[in-house]
């Protein structure tokens, strides 16, 4: 149909309207004119019937209005009624991309090629964007638009990745834990691949924001450069948007507020942990909320807590978790290295998909042996080694049934400190603090402990139970 023809049935459309008493708005009045010099001639008779008195359906600042909104549809498609439709807009054009992790990629209308870009640099480009185009759209709308676009693309990730893994499917568990841990009398095949079934479970529960009881940290350990890491990756790879790798003090620090979205946390290469931080690591495992503070805040602010743990490191797990009141967050694997070509030949999507938050717990039937072998690789504190010991590094002081005050005893753990460390003890104590270690020792080890403490008019004293043997040191 030619442009002439156009026009006119759109002011028969018009009449038609009038004089049912509905008048046009300006912007449908103006809705076919194109503005380009071609038809100017054409848009100048409409322009001068659509303004003419008596009917008076447009005027001047409506025509500018039309031309700017027709010069923004040719450069975007379509014109945005705010800023999150700029943004949507941009978004669709550039082919934008956002993985859960938060990497985001677009085409870069220049090169043609697809890039990797910050959402700071693309909410500056719609920036740009705007002002070229005149659009009457404040810095702070478009920033906060690309923020929002920015959570939703990342939570409809979320949603596609926890798609993916929804079918039923089978997986040999045990072919992996024979293949891939050392397995025998210490710890059953049937074990080990009850707690790689735990992680995933947990992390599976967490995503379907289901209860996780009996919460566990995995952690592979064996000697550097058999695998460990590449085992994890590959475990995990059918989840690889939702994991970070991190630390101890990244988990401690208070102001880390986007972590806790992931839904795995790989410790590689575990470093040493203080008390404080196995403390503070072993609340944030159980944790269904954490208290966090946001930067350039002194607020506190409740994030949700969406994260399973696994770790690798080349030391057992006692010494990377020294916690004498125990590890049972914490359970070691041991690593070996499997045969070649085995772990690229596995479906790992099929492990993710065998195992369901509405599944039993796949520990629970194995919960005596994951204890008994907790007990066994606990960490001893030097005041429990002293006890253990005691009597081997003592001058004779220390006889069964005697009473012995707390000055006593602190040097008799000093001497045998000397002893074991060579007067270089990585692990120093105060009496105070031997003295509250003593206690809780005594206390927990009960009627088993080797020491009893009870009181007399002196004060608090302490008595050996049984004969200990004795080495006198002249």
């Amino acid at each position: 149909m030619h442009y002439v023809d156009v026009i006119s049935n759109h002011k028969e459309a018009l009449e038609k309207r009038l004089n049912a008493d509905d008048k046009p708005t300006a912007l449908e009045t103006l809705a076919p004119l194109r503005w380009d010099d071609e038809h100017e001639a054409d848009n100048k008779l409409f322009l001068k019937w659509a303004k003419a008195k008596g009917r008076e359906l447009i005027r001047d600042r409506d025509v500018a209005k039309a031309q700017h909104r027709a010069r923004v549809i040719e450069a975007l498609g379509k014109y945005p009624a705010n800023a999150m439709g700029l943004i949507e807009i941009l978004a669709d054009l550039r082919r934008a991309r956002v993985t859960y992790n938060g990497l985001l990629t677009a085409l870069d209308v220049h090169a043609g090629e697809r890039t990797e870009i910050l959402i700071t640099d693309f909410a500056r480009d719609a920036r740009i964007t705007a002002a070229d185009l005149r659009l009457e759209l404040a810095r702070e709308e478009i920033n906060d638009a690309a923020d929002q676009w920015f959570a939703r693309a990342k939570r409809a990730r979320f949603n596609d990745i926890r798609n993916s893994i929804a079918a039923r499917a089978d997986f040999d568990w045990l072919d992996v834990a024979r293949n891939c841990f050392h397995t025998g009398e210490d710890m059953s095949a049937e074990l080990v691949a009850a707690v790689l079934r735990k992680f995933v479970h947990q992390v599976v529960s967490k995503m379907h924001r289901a209860t996780v009881g009996w919460h566990l940290m995995p952690i592979l350990v064996g000697p550097q450069g058999e695998g460990k890491s590449y085992f994890i990756e590959k475990l995990t790879g059918p989840l690889c948007e939702l994991m970070r790798q991190t630390d101890f003090k990244a988990l401690t620090d208070d102001r880390n507020i986007e972590l806790w979205n992931s839904s795995i946390l790989f410790l590689d290469e575990m470093s040493y942990a203080s008390r404080s931080d196995v403390e503070a690591v072993k609340h944030v495992i159980t944790a269904d909320t954490l208290d966090r503070r946001p930067m350039r805040s002194n607020g506190i602010q409740q994030v949700r807590q969406c994260a399973t743990m696994i770790g690798a490191s080349n030391k057992e797990v006692e010494e990377n978790i020294r916690d004498e009141t125990g590890a049972r967050r914490f359970f070691g694997l041991r690593f070996k290295r499997p045969p070649a070509g085995f772990l690229q030949g596995l479906d790992w999507s099929a492990a993710w998909q065998s195992v369901k938050h509405t599944d039993a717990d796949p520990l629970e039937e194995h919960r005596a042996e994951v204890a008994r072998i907790q007990a066994a690789t606990r960490y001893r504190s030097p005041v429990e080694d002293w006890i253990e010991n005691i009597g081997e590094y003592s001058a004779g002081t220390i006889q069964a049934g005697e009473k012995l005050r707390i000055k006593d005893l602190y040097d008799d753990y000093l001497s045998h400190r000397r002893a074991v460390t060579g007067d270089r003890d990585p692990v120093v104590k105060t009496m105070d603090q031997f003295s509250i270690e003593l206690a809780r020792l005594i206390r927990n080890a009960g009627d088993d402990s080797k020491m009893a403490k009870d009181k007399d008019r002196k004060g608090a004293f302490y008595m050996m139970r049984g004969q200990p043997a004795l080495r006198v040191v002249q």
